[in-house]
């Protein structure tokens, strides 16, 4: 076995590791409902209205993106911090990790992959709503 196989799941186990421990302020739990918009194939409904645009939503919805996407083979969604913001303290950024494997009724592959987000969310009336949502590793630069 080279030193390379060795160093590289070692390296991602060592991130992993960092992400998850890490220790920070929660100001507000979006990851529920963050992963119902993303799971649902119900669409938009008054339970996502309340915390998010609809334009939102079909950024983050699987099934808006995927119409013959028929389940999960794997996903997670990890939650790696909370900031608030300096010049207004009701705007919090939540980072994210997620995890995802799609599949079709014929358990054939869809998508999958892994990549980080930051959610922008504003707190008022003791209630939030998501104001931003930033996907900072493109998934279409493959194909250009």
């Amino acid at each position: 076995m080279s030193a390379f196989n060795m160093i590289i799941p070692s390296t991602i186990f060592t991130i992993r590791f960092i992400e998850a421990h890490q220790f920070y302020t929660s100001y507000v739990d979006i990851i529920p409902t963050i992963k119902y918009a993303i799971t649902t194939q119900n669409g938009y409904d008054e339970k996502l209205a309340e915390h998010m645009p609809e334009k939102i939503f079909k950024q983050l919805n699987q099934k808006t993106q995927y119409p013959e996407l028929d389940h999960f083979s794997a996903f997670e969604l990890m939650e790696l911090s909370q900031t608030q913001d300096k010049d207004d303290t009701r705007i919090i950024y939540v980072d994210t990790r997620t995890t995802f494997h799609l599949k079709d009724k014929d358990n054939n592959d869809l998508n999958g992959g892994w990549g980080y987000q930051q959610f922008t969310v504003l707190i008022e009336n003791n209630t939030w709503y998501l104001i931003r949502y930033d996907d900072p590793i493109s998934t279409d630069w493959r194909y250009k």
